[in-house]
């Protein structure tokens, strides 16, 4: 934790000359306000299906009350920090490097599905992070949808001519498909991390190819070898 938080301040120290954090909160906050203050701007995900079943494909702000005085936006936000907050505790229930690589790839793809505003190409980390454990079945049908179905909505939303939609449709049953896809990948993701029990092992021992009495009769035999006086001894 020291260390992260050294790595942190080292990395913004070439930026507080231009107004540091703060400069930076504001630019995202502009950003959301100004550009992109939608459910989804073009990404497959849970905000996606919500935003294609109201508006049919039309982009939908994310700054209106829906519920009392809570817009979409503070919804998300509130969904997020509850679901990587029990992220966070599954992983340090029991630190070790794969689930550390799994709850990051949670992490990536709660925060694309729960927060709104988010564009396509927000959820490729989840394919690096998870790419070390491919060799567990259940992860690597994960990984797949997610290779397919975020290669897909980035090719949909932003093509070689730069024209949304030309080659593959953001919107419409393509659109919803994929993110459907994504949802149900992202909780097979959450799923495989909460079931790992504290006394799992990593990853599942190798094999020898031999039948598990072969190996014990293999393991109680002992070798003869000559002793101090010329007789065979046992080791």
């Amino acid at each position: 934790m020291i260390l992260a938080c050294v790595v942190g301040a080292l990395t913004w120290l070439p930026f507080l000359f231009a107004g540091g954090i703060p400069d930076y909160l504001r630019n995202i906050a502009n950003y959301q306000d100004r550009f992109f203050p939608f459910l989804s701007v073009e990404a497959w995900n849970f905000w996606g299906l919500i935003q294609e079943r109201a508006a049919g494909g039309h982009f939908v702000l994310d700054s209106q009350a829906v519920l009392g005085p809570l817009t979409p936006r503070l919804i998300g936000l509130l969904m997020t920090f509850g679901a990587e907050a029990l992220i966070a505790l599954e992983v340090i229930r029991r630190p070790t490097n794969d689930r550390l690589l799994l709850g990051l790839a949670a992490a990536t793809l709660v925060s694309f599905n729960l927060m709104t505003t988010m564009h396509e190409r927000y959820a490729y980390a989840a394919l690096v992070l998870l790419a070390p454990l491919l060799a567990r079945p259940a992860v690597f049908l994960a990984w797949s949808i997610l290779a397919v179905t975020i290669s897909l909505n980035i090719l949909a939303a932003a093509p070689p001519n730069q024209q949304a939609g030309s080659v593959v449709p953001v919107f419409g049953p393509t659109g919803a498909i994929g993110s459907l896809a994504i949802v149900a990948a992202t909780i097979l993701v959450v799923v495989l991390l909460v079931r790992t029990k504290p006394g799992e092992p990593d990853r599942a021992p190798r094999s020898t190819g031999m039948r598990p009495g072969k190996r014990r009769h293999l393991l109680g035999r002992r070798r003869p070898v000559p002793g101090p006086d010329g007789d065979p001894a046992t080791v």
